[in-house]
């Protein structure tokens, strides 16, 4: 069977990679540029940094950094009627998935004049928007070469999805110096998210050979590198391999046409209770495992035995899969349960039914999950309690 993939016309790639966006920008002749980012790094300097890199080829740049940290539809709307009327050639997608996720749902409207809801779907973009160049900042959503733009629907509390090659990046940057000066805290936070992706990827209904090798690659250098930038985060070569592995897992999923329901699950807990995604994710990972591993197993054998995790059986080897996710949580400070960030037992039953509608996701699970199993997953997420579900 054949699968489409993309990537982005250009790689940037590796300590300094920055530097080397001026020269882009002069080969696309763009004169107005949208800078999309966030609060956190104007305040950390690296706006300025960015800025001192391409002011020489470009006459105006115009500067957006109200991204929220789970950017909704209404904040996008904020970022396009800013950039609107100033003649924007070209956006750049500055952070973590937020931010970029928002640059190129910006760069799409404005050339295409039509509602963001309008191209929530697969493969709904008749053309490519404005170029892009994107560049990431964290180790974690991979979004600098990926095919999806994610934005929270006030109105629905869903997150709506757009997912199409006509909106991957033109140019993507990987540049691990600019993740040199993030906290720990962040650094867990979306290292497990990039763990998250190369697993579904590697779990996904719609897989392949291609996607498959990717994950475990990407999973690899995840998983062999995501404490030592989390104790330092100067390490240069955790940092490039952390780098190099989140965008692995872009990519992975620009395959498979996405994640799975592990996303399902987190994206629920984003919307109601304003958790970060790559939070949200990692709190979901060993619980919705552990609940689809029947429907799995082999793949998450293999998966195990990429990272030297093998027992006599594959069932033990599975158990001890999760077991060694749940260690890593703990050793970089991770929560474990809901019930310790305070989530209402009570609400499980809205995030359970939130989770059901997520089609893009359940299409690409191992198994379907209903309302009842749902709810069966996050009641074990609320109190930390891991249960073999016998399939």
């Amino acid at each position: 069977m054949s699968h489409l993939s993309c990537f982005p016309t250009r790689l940037l790639i590796g300590e300094n990679a920055l530097n080397q966006v001026n020269d882009v920008l002069k080969e696309f002749g763009a004169k107005n540029i949208l800078l999309v980012t966030d609060k956190g790094l104007t305040a950390a300097g690296i706006v300025d940094k960015v800025i001192d890199c391409i002011q020489k080829s470009v006459a105006n740049i115009t500067i957006f950094n109200e991204t929220k940290p789970e950017p909704t539809i209404s904040n996008f709307k904020s970022a396009l009627e800013l950039a609107k009327g100033i003649d924007i050639d070209l956006v750049i997608g500055l952070g973590g998935g937020s931010a970029i996720d928002l640059a190129k749902a910006v760069a799409l409207l404005l050339k295409h004049d039509k509602e963001f809801l309008e191209f929530v779907g697969i493969n709904k973009v008749p053309s490519p928007g404005l170029p892009t160049v994107m560049i990431s900042t964290t180790s974690g959503t991979g979004s600098e070469v990926s095919k999806f733009a994610v934005l929270t629907d006030e109105e629905t509390h869903l997150k709506s999805v757009i997912a199409s090659p006509n909106i991957v990046p033109t140019v993507a940057v990987v540049d691990p110096a600019l993740t040199y000066t993030l906290p720990p805290v962040i650094t867990a936070h979306t290292g497990l998210d990039a763990l998250v992706h190369v697993i579904e990827g590697y779990l996904a209904q719609r897989n392949s050979n291609f996607s498959n090798e990717l994950a475990l690659v990407g999973l690899k250098k995840i998983w062999n590198h995501i404490e030592a930038a989390y104790e330092d985060g100067t390490n240069k070569e955790a940092r490039y391999e952390m780098a190099i592995g989140s965008m692995m897992g872009g990519l992975v999923l620009n395959t498979t046409d996405g994640a799975g329901m592990v996303h399902g699950l987190a994206f629920s807990l984003g919307v109601y209770c304003n958790l970060p995604h790559g939070l949200s994710n990692s709190l979901m990972l060993p619980y919705t495992l552990k609940y689809l591993a029947p429907y799995c197993q082999e793949a998450l054998v293999t998966l195990a035995s990429n990272v030297n995790i093998v027992e006599a059986t594959n069932e033990k080897t599975i158990e001890r899969f999760i077991d060694e996710i749940i260690q890593l949580q703990k050793r970089l400070n991770l929560p474990i349960t809901l019930e310790e960030l305070g989530i209402e037992e009570s609400l499980l039953e809205t995030l359970a039914a939130s989770s059901y509608t997520q089609e893009r996701l359940q299409t690409n699970s191992p198994k379907r999950l209903e309302k009842d199993e749902l709810l069966a997953i996050f009641k074990q997420a609320y109190n930390g309690q891991i249960i073999l579900n016998e399939g």
